[in-house]
């Protein structure tokens, strides 16, 4: 069964000088790890209109995740499926962006999230360039870029 969620996305200003952020309260999220295989055609064609296709692995289950531009935020579609192929259901949705195009992993990250103080969240990519693999720790926030987009814009 599909899924269907909107992702919106805002930035903030950091707060002026002498800002303290108020305690919070609430409860530390439990440690998350998981891996991303995001896929693309060889010439990053979904990349270039904003869409995203992943398949996520945590704890055993494996879900495709496509995200599509929305004008208010992003569109997400999620369906469970093994990480062989993206369900028909998802595919057939981008037919007409690939045109014949194959699809296969630009992308892999493993990514181990959890809460500590002053912690940098970060994940480690492996990426595929000119068919060599790749291996890098890079910042959480950074992750977007390590899909292959020129060096110009990361």
């Amino acid at each position: 069964m599909m899924k269907e969620t909107l992702e919106r996305e805002v930035k903030l200003a950091p707060p002026g000088e002498g800002f303290v952020l108020p305690e919070l309260g609430g409860e530390v999220d439990p440690t998350r790890v998981f891996t991303s295989t995001y896929h693309d055609s060889a010439d990053f064609l979904l990349a270039r209109h904003g869409i995203t296709l992943r398949h996520r692995l945590e704890r055993g289950a494996g879900v495709w995740q496509l995200k599509l531009p929305r004008a208010t935020g992003r569109a997400e579609l999620e369906q469970p499926g093994p990480p062989a192929r993206p369900p028909l259901e998802l595919s057939s949705l981008l037919v007409a962006f690939l045109r014949g195009r194959e699809l296969g992993p630009v992308a892999r990250l493993r990514t181990r999230r959890e809460d500590s103080a002053g912690a940098v969240l970060r994940q480690a990519a492996w990426r595929w360039a000119a068919g060599a693999r790749i291996r890098e720790a890079i910042p959480t926030e950074a992750a977007g870029w390590a899909l292959g987009r020129p060096s110009a814009e990361r």
